[in-house]
């Protein structure tokens, strides 16, 4: 970035509201690029490096997934807000990971959950196909002593990373009452998606996530 550039982002350039029906060009993305500012991180998260944030106008009119309306949502209704809790509480079981710039996935499971051990190779599957812009983490606790999770996850290698929170932070502020239960995460920290991650429409919306996601977007370009 040259000098003129850094002068003209310092003097705050902004962008335009766009209309709803707006799609952004090039030119928006390149001015993105040129508007970066320090990146908002999900708390408590590891971090490998400092990564640039978009200008929140982007994310305010970016193709994001319709919101869950299933009846049973089986937690309390966080979508288009961030999460009630930080990140921190927890203790990795599984290699720490770099989830900076990347959409989240937080799954709450339990060993002795039929269903989440049904959707757990999808959830590896998806793991792989987007590593470089996905991070699944899933987060155990729920009446399951560590010992347990440990042992059950060294039987089933995933691709995506466990951690355990006895007290279940998270979970506990979102209510969550049934599992599995999965929350996707944009890369501005807030909540474009949740419910079972069995749903046809969990896939969806994760896709549309890492493709409509103004960050991921610049990332690619």
């Amino acid at each position: 970035m040259n000098l003129l550039t850094l002068i003209i982002a310092a003097a705050g350039m902004s962008f335009g509201l766009l209309g709803p029906d707006h799609h952004h060009d090039g030119q928006s993305m390149d001015k993105a690029k040129e508007t970066i500012k320090e990146h908002s991180s999900h708390d408590g998260m590891n971090h490998a490096k400092p990564m640039p944030t978009i200008d929140k106008a982007l994310y305010a009119k970016a193709d994001w997934p319709g919101h869950n309306m299933a009846k049973k949502l089986g937690a309390k209704n966080f979508q288009g807000k961030p999460l009630p809790a930080d990140f921190g509480n927890e203790t990795w079981i599984s290699e720490k990971v770099d989830t900076q710039g990347k959409v989240i996935v937080i799954e709450f499971w339990a060993t002795w959950c039929p269903p989440c051990r049904k959707a757990s190779p999808m959830l590896s599957e998806l793991q792989q196909k987007y590593e470089k812009n996905l991070a699944i983490l899933a987060i155990s606790g729920m009446n399951d002593p560590k010992a347990k999770v440990r042992a059950y996850i060294e039987k089933h290698e995933v691709a995506y990373s466990n951690l355990y929170d006895s007290e279940q932070t998270i979970a506990s502020e979102m209510e969550v009452r049934s599992i599995p239960h999965s929350v996707i995460l944009s890369t501005d920290g807030t909540i474009r998606w949740q419910g079972n991650p069995l749903m046809p429409e969990f896939k969806q919306a994760l896709e549309q996530v890492l493709e409509s996601d103004p960050l991921i977007q610049t990332k690619e370009d």
